[in-house]
């Protein structure tokens, strides 16, 4: 139907125009469980890649719902543009293989996590760009 109307459909939902938000937004808010993430996929999968204002909301929506999980998912998503150039060349894919568990701790120091990490062919990044770029969110925090 859009397209029959000229109508781009990756612009309307990266629009924020429901309550000053875009589409994607509503939808981490509303914090679907893991197995239900199919209209999380959906919209990003007809959002085309994410503009940086877009991305932006994504972290905003994962920090105030609290949800790592959620995160690490939309993370790894092709739209979302999380690789490099050089790591997508490297790595021959479009998403990242990367992953991060954040297990927040029951320490008594404050802000205190664990952040494990599982990175596709580190030695050969390293060498090339030198540089490894990770998202996470813990304890309330969006960590880069």
């Amino acid at each position: 139907m859009c397209r029959a109307k000229g109508v781009n459909f990756a612009e309307v939902l990266q629009d924020p125009s429901f309550e000053g938000h875009r589409a994607l937004y509503w939808v981490i808010i509303s914090r679907p469980p893991p197995s239900h993430y199919g209209l999380v996929s959906t919209i990003l999968k007809h959002s085309g890649p994410l503009s940086p204002e877009a991305v932006a909301e994504v972290r905003l929506a994962c920090l105030q719902a609290g949800d790592q999980t959620l995160f690490n998912y939309l993370w790894k998503h092709p739209a979302y543009g999380a690789l490099s150039a050089t790591d997508a060349l490297l790595l021959g894919a479009t998403s990242p293989t990367d992953c991060v568990d954040v297990q927040e701790t029951t320490s008594d120091e404050v802000g205190a996590f664990v952040a494990r990490f599982e990175i596709s062919q580190f030695h050969k990044r390293m060498s090339v760009s030198g540089i490894i770029m990770f998202e996470f969110i813990a304890r309330g925090s969006y960590l880069r």
